[in-house]
Parts: C-alpha cells; structure tokens; sequence
C-alpha cells in the first residue's frame, strides 16, 4: 500500500510538471515566433528554441497517452474483479448476465472516452 501511494504521488507530480512544461513551451513558443517576426531573434535561434519546444510538446503527448491508457487498464480491472467478487444472492439472482455485461461495458466506455 504505501510503496502504491509513492508511486500514485509520483506519478501525479511527473504528470503535472510534464504538463505544466508543455503549457509554458506553447506560449513561449508564440512569444519566440513574434519575436522572430519582428527580426528581434537570429532564424537559428528560433528554429532551435522551436525545436526544442517541439520534441517536449511531443514528449507531453507520448506521456499523456501511456498514462491515459494505465489509467484505463486499471479501471478496467478493477471494475471486472468487483463484478466477479459480487455476492451471488445479492447480485447474481437477480440481475441477468446481459443487465451486467451492458452495465459494465458502458461504464467502461465511458471512462474510456474521457
């Protein structure tokens, strides 16, 4: 339990810088392009400070998608061992196996949609 809670405290720093980096590279990126534009910045510089801001927005992206879709597996998990683990008398009696799998499946797209 507490080695998962460093890792979710991790996670959720990295995922927060990687974002907060990303947003900081999109506006000086508009600030180096209208710099650029107004012959204040060599071409040589811009293309490389854009370059750079290019790969991080790229890598933002490449983070932002294995860990929506870690997110999505786990929810996906946990979701069917509660299925599976519900008590049979209780549940199983009286909800048919079609009421569960649509139920299931449409929370599962859900989550997986946003």
């Amino acid at each position: 339990v507490n080695g998962g809670v460093t890792a979710g405290v991790l996670v959720c720093l990295g995922s927060t810088f990687i974002f907060c980096s990303g947003q900081f590279c999109r506006v000086a990126s508009d600030v180096m392009i209208t710099a650029w534009a107004a012959g204040e910045v060599a071409t040589a510089g811009a293309v490389g400070f854009l370059a750079a801001c290019g790969a991080l927005l790229i890598m933002r992206i490449l983070c932002s998608a294995a860990l929506s879709s870690r997110t999505a597996i786990a929810l996906h998990r946990h979701a069917f061992w509660c299925v599976l683990k519900a008590p049979v008398p209780d549940y199983y009696d009286v909800t048919s196996s079609g009421e569960i799998i649509n139920k299931l499946s449409k929370d599962l797209e859900t989550t997986d949609r946003s």
